[in-house]
């Protein structure tokens, strides 16, 4: 192969490389701030359940507050996988 070739080769693999990074930047704040506001959301049914407002069940309240903590888990792994082994900010997430 010839430079030219390599080179064109070697330009085509940087943009998969930094379309992951991006994807990752990307989805990995959006669950976690999707897993907080479904968290909001299970304490807020909590509450109408307590003074009767609201017909749910305890089932699907815990449904609510386990889907909100597998996002934030999965949310953060993410991050802490785009940071290739790098200590995130103190006070972030």
């Amino acid at each position: 192969m010839n430079d030219a070739t390599e080179q064109r080769n070697h330009r085509a693999k940087i943009p998969e490389a930094l379309t992951a990074v991006a994807f990752t930047r990307v989805i990995s704040p959006f669950f976690q701030k999707l897993a907080k506001h479904l968290a909001l959301l299970a304490c807020l049914l909590i509450l109408q359940r307590a003074s009767g407002r609201a017909e749910i069940g305890q089932l699907w309240i815990f449904g609510l507050a386990l889907i909100a903590s597998l996002l934030y888990l999965g949310g953060r792994a993410l991050r802490l996988r785009s940071t290739d082994g790098a200590q995130p900010a103190r006070g972030a997430g």
